[in-house]
Order: C-alpha cells, then structure tokens, then sequence
C-alpha cells in the first residue's frame, strides 16, 4: 500500500469508506448477471450512495478559519481552540484529516 500523501486535499464523509466496501460487495455478488460493457456496475449500485459529499479544504483555508476565531469580533463557538489548544496541534489535525490520508 502507498504510503504517500495526497496531491489534492479533499475530504469525504466518513461512511464512504464502508459504503464502497459495500457497493464492491453487492457488484461482484451479481457479477454473473451484468453485460460485459464497462460502466454497466453503475445500474446495481448508484455512486452517489457511497459518498454524499466531499469538500475541497486547503491548508490556507485552514489556516484562515484559526485566525477567524482569534479576531476579537468572532461571534461563534470557539471549538477549535478550545480543542486543540494550539496553531501547531490544529495544522497536525488538518494534515492528518487531509494530506497524510
């Protein structure tokens, strides 16, 4: 398995991972019954069902959001800060959520 990092940081909801098991399970379970055409595994299992949405979450726009909850004039719940603590433990959480997945 790679071992690298991803080239773009996107992030999913967390029942894709199971949800493609899944869809993989249920097209080779009727592997027998498709036309051999290549994308005739969709009429079994539909994709948006594996992953409802996925957003595009830079390091910057990371960085950003920190900094909006550090400005005096924020008005909502300051949950980063009070769960991570720190600049450093919020950008190893940003890396560990998107880059190193």
């Amino acid at each position: 398995m790679s071992r690298s990092y991803k080239k773009h940081p996107r992030a999913k909801d967390t029942a894709s991972k199971n949800m493609k098991k899944f869809a993989n399970k249920k097209v080779r379970a009727n592997q027998d019954n498709l036309p051999s055409k290549g994308k005739s595994f969709k009429k079994i299992f539909e994709s948006w069902e594996i992953s409802d949405w996925n957003w595009h979450w830079s390091k910057r726009e990371a960085i950003e959001e920190w900094e909006e909850e550090e400005s005096p004039h924020y008005t909502g719940l300051a949950w980063r800060h009070e769960r991570f603590k720190t600049f450093e433990k919020w950008l190893q959480y940003w890396e560990k959520s998107i880059k190193r997945k």
